[in-house]
């Protein structure tokens, strides 16, 4: 599944038209795990909700490992999002002020 088509998903489910999904490194790791970041704030997003839904439209290979809530994403000269700048700030916690979440579990419907 393409990441345009994981942001379709996730903006379908939790309302938000600011989403952005990418790959990120993890150190001693292959491949690439996902990551979103939805420019909403946390109180206006149910974690809860949103990943129930994401397990439901979703195949479990294709649910982000990470979640970022931002202020806003960046856009391009052409008005459509950037992902540069948070795909380069990944899920660094040392760089990263927007609050960050992590899918501990896949069996489990929680972002911690």
């Amino acid at each position: 599944m393409s990441t345009s088509e994981v942001e379709a998903v996730i903006q379908k489910v939790s309302k938000f038209s600011d989403c952005v999904v990418f790959g990120v490194s993890i150190d001693c790791c292959e491949g690439k795990a996902g990551m979103a970041v939805i420019a909403a704030k946390p109180e206006e997003l149910d974690l809860k909700v949103l990943a129930q839904q994401l397990i439901q439209h979703l195949p479990q290979y294709s649910i982000p490992l990470f979640l970022r809530l931002t202020q806003s994403i960046e856009l391009t000269g052409s008005y459509k999002q950037s992902k540069t700048k948070v795909e380069k700030e990944g899920f660094n916690p040392n760089v990263i002020t927007d609050n960050l979440y992590f899918w501990t579990n896949r069996h489990e419907i929680t972002y911690h």
